[in-house]
Parts: structure tokens; C-alpha cells; sequence
């Protein structure tokens, strides 16, 4: 997010929007390790993905067998975190 804006947003021609980018990137650096999700979760796992090729996220299914819910469905899908400081979360 923060890398976006400040690689290629950055860019614009627009100077009111290349200071707003660059007050608001540094003062998102300023309060590191705050906000969690973006330090400990957002740009790390930016990082993971980007140099190391490693995705920790992950889809599942469950089928019900059944005659399904109310609404008609057979199944439901998932996302949840394989590892990391966030694992298990949904």
C-alpha cells in the first residue's frame, strides 16, 4: 500500500497530490510498529510474496452433503492464515 503510493503514485504531476503522498507515507513510518496490520501483516507479507515467494494465506471449501442451508448452499468457502503472526485468523 504504502510502497504503491510511494513508487508510483508519487509520480503523478499532480503536487498536491505528491505532498499529500509523501505526508501521509511518512507519517505512516513514524508510528511503526503502529498500526499492527500494516507492519506486522500488510508489508510483511508484502515482503514475503515479493522476495521470497512465499504466500501464507489460504482458500478452503467444506461441502455439505446434506440437503444444505436455508439459503440453498452446498458449500462454504474460507480464507484463514497458514503462518505467521496472524495464523489461524480468518
Amino acid at each position: 500500500m504504502g510502497h504503491v503510493l510511494d513508487k508510483v503514485d508519487e509520480e503523478s504531476q499532480d503536487l498536491e497530490l505528491k505532498t499529500i503522498i509523501k505526508s501521509e507515507w511518512s507519517g505512516l513510518q513514524l508510528t511503526k510498529p503502529e498500526p499492527e496490520i500494516f507492519w506486522k501483516f500488510i508489508d510483511k507479507e508484502r515482503k514475503l510474496i515479493l522476495k521470497e515467494y512465499l504466500i501464507r494465506a489460504g482458500q478452503g471449501v467444506t461441502i455439505n452433503l446434506g440437503l444444505g442451508k436455508e439459503d440453498g448452499s452446498f458449500c462454504q468457502y474460507h480464507y484463514k492464515i497458514n503462518s505467521g503472526y496472524y495464523e489461524e485468523r480468518e
